[in-house]
């Protein structure tokens, strides 16, 4: 009798992140009576975060979970990468109050966020008093600062769009985080919006947008001489990994740009933006034996659902291939386990799963996990 066996083949791409520590930072130490107050729950890397309580209460404070941020900082061209529990204090006592400890579930592993001491005063605080329905709003990629209004309009030099990258050079199949910057002077009303009907141009590069990430710039620097502000296009952040050696320019689109700082008008004007190049190093010769392609770092598990079974019984199989890298190129390594059917076995194909994460490699490299 011919041994039947059924095999299931999973890919997973998952993070090797290590554990991080969970480490809290209250908005204020001492506020008036009803003012908010925000706790933040850092955690650097990005490790799976969970909250087993939306609401934690203790001696007369209330701890009430609103959301998770993260991002990516990019300062002086190294990277680092950061999540964020938010909550928001709640409380009708005052004098010296501390907040309760909060637990959160860092990859799996639980551990309980220490109280950290506030003071509420006696004084009940006044919400500041809105003038204009735009004064207090948050416009993305905006910054509203009550300045006087400028007459004239902005000259050319007043807007560049620059599109950087974390990294200047990066070896085949190497992944690298690109982003646009808006460096701007003298005006403070403004708008970008990039044009859609120019696609960004990643010569020989496979992009892939990035979400619940943001980039953190300097708020000012110096460009030809002279002394911008800065603000990253937070709407779109792309990993990049190169197709091709050589060296590439990357990045380039078209902006448009609406200044509101004028006293009696606005302005629109549409910029290009400037790319950055881009050296692509070829891999190390000569490559291994039956070399795919595929670049990272990578190791096979197996699990089996059965350790004894009988003749002629299916066994389920599941392969786990993770590690460091876009897992584009691997293939299914027990194809052609048995080509004949002399092994007594056959090998039915059900299932594959490919799940990639963007996580920190290493100092000041990013990438996906495999």
């Amino acid at each position: 009798m011919k041994s039947i066996y059924s095999f299931i083949l999973l890919f997973f791409i998952t993070s090797l992140a290590l554990f991080s520590e969970a480490i809290g930072k209250l908005s204020k130490s001492k506020i008036k009576k009803g003012e908010p107050l925000t706790l933040e729950i850092v955690v650097e890397g990005r490790p799976n975060l969970k909250v087993p309580n939306q609401v934690v209460k203790s001696g007369g404070v209330a701890a009430e979970y609103v959301g998770t941020e993260e991002n990516i900082s990019i300062i002086n061209g190294r990277t680092s990468q950061r999540k964020k529990l938010k909550f928001r204090i709640v409380t009708s006592k005052d004098g010296k109050l501390k907040t309760p400890v909060i637990p959160v579930i860092v990859d799996g592993v639980s551990e309980d966020v220490a109280s950290i001491p506030f003071e509420v005063s006696k004084e009940k605080y006044e919400p500041p008093q809105v003038t204009s329905p735009f004064d207090d709003f948050d416009f993305p990629f905006n910054r509203m600062r009550k300045k006087p209004k400028r007459t004239t309009s902005p000259s050319p030099d007043d807007f560049v769009v620059m599109f950087h990258t974390n990294r200047d050079y990066v070896y085949l199949g190497e992944t690298l985080v690109g982003y646009y910057i808006l460096f701007y002077k003298n005006t403070d009303g403004f708008y970008l919006q990039r044009d859609d009907y120019k696609l960004p141009d990643f010569p020989f590069f496979l992009s892939e947008m990035l979400y619940d990430v943001g980039i953190e710039t300097p708020r000012e620097t110096i460009y030809n001489g002279k002394k911008y502000s800065l603000q990253p296009y937070q709407k779109e952040i792309y990993a990049l990994t190169p197709l091709r050696k050589g060296t590439f320019s990357l990045g380039n689109a078209k902006f448009s740009i609406i200044d509101s700082g004028m006293e009696f008008d606005t302005s629109q004007k549409t910029i290009d933006s400037k790319p950055k190049n881009i050296k692509v190093f070829d891999l190390p010769s000569p490559s291994p034996p039956n070399f795919s392609g595929e670049v990272g770092v990578y190791k096979p598990f197996i699990e089996l659902k059965k350790q004894t079974i009988n003749l002629g019984e299916t066994i389920p199989l599941i392969l786990k291939v993770k590690g460091e890298g876009t897992g584009t190129l691997i293939k299914d390594p027990l194809a052609n386990f048995c080509p004949n059917e002399e092994c007594g076995a056959r090998i039915t194909f059900l299932n594959e799963n490919r799940n990639r994460k963007f996580i920190k490699l290493d100092e000041n490299r990013y990438g996906f996990s495999t």
